[in-house]
Parts: C-alpha cells; sequence; structure tokens
C-alpha cells in the first residue's frame, strides 16, 4: 500500500474540492434566482435588450456567462487549493526533517 503524500492525487483531490465548491455555489444561485422568479410580478416586464427577448438568446446568455464564471471560479478554487496543499506538504517535511536532525543527535 501507499501511504506517502502523492502530488498527482493532491492535485486530483483539489480539483474534485473546486468542482464541489463551485457546484454548491451554482444550486445556491439558481436556487436565489428561483425564489426571485417566484416573488416578481408576472405582468411587468423585465427591462431587458431587444435582442435578449426570444428565450433561445436569453438562454444562450446565462449558460456562456455561467460556464465563464464557474471555470473561472473552480480555476481560482484549484490553484488556491493545491498551493496551501504543497506548502502545508514542504511544512511538514521540514519539520519532519528537524525532528530527525535532533533526535540524531541523541543518543538512549
Amino acid at each position: 500500500m501507499f501511504w506517502d503524500f502523492s502530488e498527482p492525487v493532491a492535485r486530483s483531490l483539489a480539483s474534485q474540492r473546486a468542482q464541489y465548491a463551485t457546484g454548491g455555489l451554482l444550486l445556491l444561485i439558481s436556487f436565489c434566482f428561483q425564489i426571485a422568479a417566484a416573488l416578481a410580478s408576472s405582468n411587468t416586464l423585465a427591462p431587458l435588450p431587444q435582442w435578449l427577448h426570444t428565450w433561445p438568446c436569453l438562454v444562450s446568455l446565462v449558460l456562456v456567462c455561467t460556464a465563464i464564471l464557474s471555470y473561472f471560479g473552480c480555476l481560482a478554487i484549484d490553484r488556491l487549493t493545491i498551493k496551501k496543499v504543497l506548502h502545508l506538504h514542504k511544512k511538514g517535511l521540514k519539520e519532519q526533517g528537524d525532528l530527525e536532525k535532533s533526535s540524531c543527535g541523541k543518543t538512549p
């Protein structure tokens, strides 16, 4: 079995964490939009540009904006997470080396 640190596994887990965090945020935003739609007046039209009055244009715009924002959000969370993980790993290796150096000088 392999019990040591593996950078590919750490990167994979950081990526998975970023995807879960981004997905959870998207679910929260969509729920808020559903609540807002339920509370909004159905008689008053939203002041949208003329080219957004057809549903394919509106849906396409929302999908493209969501994809772009979620991609960059996921990328940012992934980079921050892997940076923290690698820093903690290097710190742990340094502390482990310091412990080994201090224990090598002592005789039982």
